[in-house]
């Protein structure tokens, strides 16, 4: 496997050599030599190394813009979402490339100070790097968890732990809550800290200090003590001492780290998602009309799915403000100046979504297992054919009937490969969802797996990859700027769980 995938034609082969030279002096494994092993056929070994690759680097050029290859190089790119362009020649991308911002060589002369070598460098190695570290960290985990794991076994073995081992297990669980614990408080937002430094200040104050020591008591349990009697009069206050007053600081700082500012703002009906129910069923997941297959939607296979709630639109700003207000989102997300209130929110991660799903949860009261979450890939698939098999639930063509169906690079939409559409603003599907095809590309629960080979006949997520490393999650549905081949109710791709761009946002699903 090849770390970069350098997509071009062959009449630039030559002039790309320095290039390449730039590549690998990075440290980058570069798959560019279009040579074949014996045995091998062309198809099976390009298709490997698209597949393997971290990055794709496609150079449009005036020769290149015109070559098929490189535009379905390019297609794999753009839909894994590692796609880094270079144009060369004064080239303009192909049509459905050109949101994608480019790093411009045309009059690079191999120098490490031209601006175009400095942004596709930068960018290679934040997106390559980025990789890596999740894969190492993902992989020590593993590690470890197969450690404890065979310890379990020899001690078993042994019939049980002696009491020297239930010491030094005592330790490291002591050592890891401990680390846990610090890692929390140095990852701390400043702002936390500032208000607690705020609460501190007021001890200075004359009048009432208990009535201070008791606010802050107040948010370290979670609640105000106000009709209450006060638990800590001032004689008591006076009597803590420096180590007392130390120690109840140290501990509202604590429950302040591992614990979101909820301000408990008010939730109006129009802040909440509106829940549809799905109802129970089977169906083939993947690929089932033949037309348009990638190798990721394959095998097919029937999928048992119980009842379950989606909600009828993509989540939107106006939802997701609500979390950053009442301080359970962390993520204040950038609208692209394209409008906020009912468009679907956009610039947020995997992470950030399962964040909302939990703060909503809360605030509704919501316990398990009827707490909001995200779909997994199997509900989403079956939710968004509502009960048909053709490549989109309203047919085989995309254009059908002359219709506008969606957003995306191509739907003859007014929003089309420009921004997203408000919430709503197709025709929604038997299910009675809106938008699972374009605007948005959907976070989905699942890790995301190249192949449906071993995948459960259950709606069950599959939380991790058959190597134990869950790198990327599943997108699903396709974007407003993504060709109609990828709004097919099969189409799946992924990114990694941080990653956050102007085209993702998601939606929810529940168990009733």
């Amino acid at each position: 496997m090849s770390d970069i995938f350098l997509s071009y034609t062959s009449e630039d082969r030559d002039r790309l050599r320095p290039l390449v030279k730039a590549l690998e002096d990075q440290g980058w494994s570069v798959f560019w030599d279009r040579k074949i092993p014996v045995g091998q056929t062309w198809r099976d070994v390009i298709g490997r190394e698209i597949r393997d690759c971290l990055g794709i680097v496609v150079v449009w050029s005036q020769a290149s813009v015109q070559s098929q290859w490189v535009m379905e190089e390019s297609e794999e790119g753009k839909r894994r979402r590692i796609l880094f362009p270079v144009t060369v020649d004064g080239a303009t991308p192909p049509f459905g490339f050109g949101s994608i911002q480019s790093a411009d060589f045309t009059d690079w002369e191999g120098g490490t100070d031209h601006p175009g070598y400095k942004l596709l460098i930068g960018d290679l190695t934040r997106h390559i790097q980025g990789i890596k570290d999740q894969r190492e960290a993902e992989y020590s985990a593993k590690e470890l968890t197969e450690q404890q794991k065979r310890e379990e076994r020899e001690r078993e073995e042994r019939g049980g732990a002696t009491k020297a081992e239930r010491k030094v297990n005592a330790g490291r669980e002591r050592q890891t809550r401990l680390q846990a614990e610090k890692l929390a408080e140095e990852q701390e937002e400043a702002a936390k800290q500032q208000l607690v430094e705020e609460e501190v200040r007021k001890y200075g104050s004359e009048t009432e200090p208990h009535q201070n020591v008791e606010k802050l008591v107040g948010k370290a349990t979670g609640s105000e003590l106000t009709k209450a009697e006060p638990v800590i009069r001032k004689p008591l206050l006076f009597g803590l001492g420096l180590i007392g007053l130390t120690t109840l600081l140290a501990a509202a700082i604590y429950w302040f780290n591992m614990n979101p500012i909820r301000k408990n703002i008010e939730i109006t009906d129009d802040m909440l998602p509106e829940m549809v129910l799905i109802p129970p069923g089977s169906f083939t997941m993947g690929c089932v009309s033949g037309i348009n297959c990638n190798e990721d939607e394959l095998p097919t296979r029937r999928v048992t799915v119980p009842a379950f709630k989606m909600s009828k639109f993509e989540v939107t700003f106006r939802q997701w403000d609500a979390c950053h207000a009442d301080g359970g989102c962390t993520q204040n997300p950038d609208d692209q100046g394209w409008g906020r209130d009912d468009r679907p929110v956009i610039n947020v991660s995997w992470n950030d979504a399962v964040a909302y799903a939990e703060w909503l949860s809360d605030r509704t009261g919501l316990k398990k297992p009827h707490r909001y979450r995200l779909p997994s890939e199997a509900e989403w698939e079956y939710a968004a054919r509502a009960g048909t098999t053709t490549n989109y639930w309203w047919g085989d063509e995309f254009d059908q009937n002359g219709k506008v169906w969606a957003n995306c690079a191509g739907c003859a939409s007014k929003w089309d490969s420009s921004r997203t559409a408000p919430a709503g603003s197709f025709k929604r599907n038997p299910f009675d969802l809106y938008d699972t095809s374009g605007n948005v590309s959907e976070w989905g629960r699942d890790c995301f797996i190249d192949s449906y080979e071993g995948a459960p006949e259950d709606a069950t997520p599959l939380e991790t990859a058959e190597d134990g490393v869950c790198s990327g999650r599943v997108l699903r549905g396709g974007s407003w700027d993504h060709d109609p081949q990828y709004l097919r109710s099969a189409s799946r791709f992924g990114d990694r769980p941080d990653s956050r761009n102007n085209d993702i946002g998601f939606r929810l699903a529940r168990t009733p």
